[in-house]
């Protein structure tokens, strides 16, 4: 892997192409963090110290700038955090967000060499002599401990990384199924959906969540399940973008894909005209949620008989 860095003027992302309002690729977002990153230590309003390489941030307010679902922001972050790219820390009334590496060029080079942990002679020839013995070791007072040392911002951002995990259960529950339903959803059976679609599936279901809808029936999953794979032709990027096109609409239900001038379909710029379904559209979707509620309510006619 290279090492360093590359320098890339600030004004290129005061350009209004960058600011556009559209739907954020995951490279888009994680320079958003670096380049939303404090470049000198500043003191909030409740008293909260950012320092210069953190932000500040929300992860609804990130949702809402990137165009992405809340449960989204969560795995990128979580995602991000497991590489070592950042850390999280809960302060009182906000998420900070701490970067790695941020900044770190010639002019850090003498400050960044006067915290460096000495260790004497002798010390440092055992630890040659026995690499395996002192690796992942922390110097502390020319002592070597194997309980490393936490900062009170260290053990704060691992107890908030513990109820994130939780949270949106990180953890693979079973290795051949590394995506998790969504709460509410344990109990449905996924196994005859293609597991490149689950993704795109599992997020529109934290969608309509957080618009706070009425949670599908299995009937009615299916249903939806089978309307996306029409629409996409079972191509996941393709379905990636029409539940896309819905976020950014704020639309109950998918549609196909608008076209741009080109002819070709479009999740950016094409979005700003907010433009609605066709009537057909909309007609179909409305005879398809009739006769879902008429099935149910037969059902529970039946039930009450």
């Amino acid at each position: 892997m290279c090492k360093g860095f590359v320098r890339i003027p600030r004004r290129l992302f005061e350009d209004k192409q960058w600011n556009t309002k559209r739907v954020y690729s995951e490279l888009d977002a994680v320079t958003d963090i670096y380049t939303s990153a404090c470049i000198q230590d500043r003191i909030e309003a409740d008293g909260t110290v950012i320092r210069r390489n953190q932000l500040a941030m929300s992860v609804r307010s990130l949702a809402e700038r990137w165009m992405w679902t809340k449960s989204k922001v969560e795995r990128f972050l979580a995602a991000l955090v497991k590489k070592g790219y950042i850390k999280i820390e809960a302060s009182r009334s906000m998420t900070i967000v701490t970067i790695i590496d941020f900044g770190v060029d010639e002019d850090d080079a003498p400050k960044m060499q006067s915290e460096t942990l000495t260790e004497t002679p002798t010390e440092t020839l055992a630890r040659h002599q026995n690499p395996d013995k002192f690796r992942g070791l922390r110097v502390v007072s020319g002592t070597p401990t194997e309980t490393p040392i936490e900062t009170p911002t260290e053990t704060a951002s691992r107890a908030y990384m513990n109820d994130l995990s939780i949270s949106m259960s990180i953890e693979k529950k079973e290795e051949n199924n590394p995506l998790n339903p969504p709460k509410g959803y344990e109990d449905y059976d996924f196994s005859n959906m293609d597991k490149a679609l689950l993704e795109v599936v599992f997020d529109w279901l934290n969608y309509k969540k957080e618009r706070r809808e009425k949670k599908y029936s299995p009937r009615g999953l299916k249903m939806f399940y089978g309307h996306l794979c029409k629409l996409s032709n079972n191509d996941p990027a393709i379905a990636k973008q029409i539940v896309e096109q819905s976020y950014v609409n704020n639309w109950a239900g998918i549609f196909e894909l608008k076209q741009n001038n080109y002819g070709t379909a479009s999740q950016s710029t094409q979005y700003n005209t907010q433009t609605s379904p066709s009537d057909s559209e909309l007609q179909l979707q409305t005879l398809r949620l009739i006769e879902h509620l008429g099935e149910e309510r037969r059902a529970c006619r039946a039930a009450v008989r």
